[in-house]
């Protein structure tokens, strides 16, 4: 019964840091979409002259092109498994099996310069986003770059590391960064109290986490200085105490995350972070549970001395 109660309270401290995570992340893609669909680790950089196709690349990325003199009007270079803006679909129309198409704002008062190559197939559900609602984007497949199109680009991708990304893509000698100040990119910073308040909430789930592993594993002292003084070796002490506490916890853990992976299918978000976290959480507790568990073995047996059978 105890182990059980442990059990599910090492679950719960999991499932609250899970969903801290996941908001964070969530904040993170609000401030995204509101700033144009640019976040914190985007980049804007201008090519050296530089035109022609990319290199193919498994990346998932978003590369948006454009002119300064009219940074609304976007060619957009989508590559991979890419989580777009919301978006109201004109009945009938979808990006499946589109090589090409067009994405534009509610606000947008002309569509007389979109190209007839690009067939318009949604509006973009931002109200909040006064961005995206007066941007037009022309979507585009076709791994090509063509100056003429404009020479100011922003890079974004969930893969990690944009610039790692962008050096692969095209080569870093073929670009220039820019600050993300000009040409109307910038980064909000808005929520930033309720973010910083969610990670001194994980922080905090995490001492408590370890807390309640050495509580869990001090109730077993007693057992483990019957197994020692009787003449238990050190291995089946271990292989007791792991089959007990270390492997239940393991599995059903393990759970735990699949269940939260299923809840990133249903409802993705731009990039997986959240839960790459959470699975270092989770991986974090195996290690504390491992380690607390060598140490009261070694504690509890041989360093208490005394004559056994």
């Amino acid at each position: 019964m105890d182990k059980t109660r442990y059990i599910l309270i090492l679950h719960f401290i999991c499932l609250l840091a899970g969903c801290a995570f996941w908001f964070i992340s969530y904040l993170d893609q609000i401030n995204m979409i509101n700033n144009g669909y640019l976040n914190k680790d985007s980049l804007s950089f201008r090519t050296k002259g530089w035109e022609g196709k990319l290199k193919n690349h498994k990346a998932n990325y978003i590369l948006m092109q454009y002119d300064s003199i009219s940074p609304y009007f976007k060619y957009v270079h989508v590559n991979g498994h890419v989580k777009l803006p919301p978006i109201d679909y004109i009945s009938g129309m979808s990006t499946a099996e589109r090589t090409k198409y067009a994405l534009i704002g509610k606000m947008v008062g002309t569509i007389a310069n979109i190209p007839k190559s690009y067939e318009i197939i949604g509006y973009f559900h931002t109200p909040h986003s006064y961005r995206l609602q007066s941007q037009i984007w022309l979507v585009s497949k076709e791994a090509a770059i063509e100056l003429t199109n404009g020479t100011n680009f922003d890079f974004s991708t969930p893969s990690g590391n944009a610039r790692k990304v962008l050096d692969r893509l095209i080569g870093s000698e073929k670009y220039e960064l820019i600050p993300r100040d000009q040409f109307g990119t910038y980064v909000l910073e808005s929520n930033r109290m309720f973010p910083a308040f969610l990670t001194v909430s994980i922080l905090f789930l995490a001492i408590m986490k370890v807390l309640v592993i050495f509580m869990w594993i001090r109730k077993d002292n007693a057992v483990i200085k019957v197994f020692y003084f009787s003449g238990s070796s050190y291995w089946r002490i271990t292989g007791f105490l792991v089959q007990q506490k270390l492997l239940p916890y393991f599995f059903s853990s393990s759970g735990l995350l699949v269940l939260f992976l299923t809840f990133k299918f249903i409802n993705p978000l731009w990039d997986n972070v959240w839960l790459y976290k959470l699975t270092y959480f989770v991986c974090a507790g195996w290690l504390v549970l491992l380690i607390t568990l060598g140490f009261t073995i070694i504690k509890e047996s041989v360093q208490k001395g005394g004559k056994r059978f």
